[in-house]
């Protein structure tokens, strides 16, 4: 009886996922249909695969996790896409030149992640210098420069280049202007002899990174009596619990790991206990 009670949770508390019809393209097929245009588009250049969703170029990686959740969440043609996709990336390095700082964004990624970075560039001969640092224990925080036209993750030259000393208050400054920008939502899901459970709605694409905004959680007003626990199944699948709330605590528990291994751009099955200056795994959720 529990179980279906969690599993009914699941689908009330995790925002619909989008059902992939016969006709529909997977990452794979979507990965290598972009690069065999591209190719034909730019024959000049060269570009191999580099994993899923990840195609290489002469002088760039490039990344299509916008272009592929477009082209799933949309009704529009694979033909519409590619076209304004690859006017973002004809265009994205004298976009990304200007260098500004208010269009840097957290990301928070795994550290599968992480491993299967490094192994795209190894396979390509070349260095991960994609920005990143751990902030827990299966954690890292990543950082993009994002615009409506295109996407792409700060590097190690860029924090030099830019002098991004501080990049983390910047990107999470930039997290909150965007947040209020969408309109982004905290809504309170109730759940028998519990305070229930929080989640954020915002539009399908930074919600995980709010575990390095905590200010905007209790700006917003949400009622914890202990320390906040957020978990992030995936990248805009996150739930936020009270740490002395234990039916809550088991509820998004079981969600998350249900969720984790459903959902698509997975993060972790577990919970996160935001402390003043540190972010730490929950034991034993």
């Amino acid at each position: 009886m529990k179980k279906n009670i969690y599993i009914k949770l699941f689908f009330i508390l995790i925002f619909t996922l989008t059902t992939l019809s016969a006709n529909t393209l997977s990452k794979q097929e979507f990965t290598i249909l972009f690069k065999d245009n591209l190719t034909k588009k730019y024959t000049k250049q060269s570009f191999k695969l580099c994993g899923e969703l990840c195609i290489n170029s002469d002088d760039d990686i490039i990344y299509l996790d916008n272009a592929y959740k477009e082209y799933t969440l949309s009704k529009d043609s694979f033909n519409n896409i590619f076209s304004r996709h690859t006017y973002s990336l004809k265009n994205s390095k004298n976009l990304f030149k200007s260098g500004k700082k208010d269009e840097i964004l957290p990301v928070v990624k795994s550290k599968e992640y992480i491993q299967e970075l490094k192994l795209a560039f190894k396979k390509l001969n070349k260095v991960n210098d994609i920005y990143h640092r751990k902030i827990s224990d299966n954690l890292y925080l990543l950082y993009v420069f994002d615009t409506p036209e295109s996407m792409k993750y700060v590097t190690n030259i860029d924090i030099k280049r830019l002098k991004l000393e501080n990049i983390k208050e910047i990107a999470v400054e930039n997290l909150t202007k965007y947040y209020n920008n969408i309109g982004a939502t905290i809504i309170h899901k109730d759940i028998k002899n519990s305070k229930g459970v929080y989640i954020l709605s915002a539009k399908h694409n930074y919600e995980a990174s709010i575990i390095v905004n905590k200010k905007f959680l209790i700006d917003k007003g949400i009622k914890i009596e202990g320390d906040i626990v957020i978990f992030i199944p995936a990248r805009d699948a996150v739930m936020i619990v009270d740490s002395k709330d234990k039916v809550a605590l088991k509820v998004a528990s079981t969600i998350s790991k249900k969720g984790y291994s459903e959902l698509p751009y997975k993060i972790s099955p577990y919970g996160y206990i935001l402390k003043d200056k540190k972010i730490v795994k929950l034991v034993n959720d």
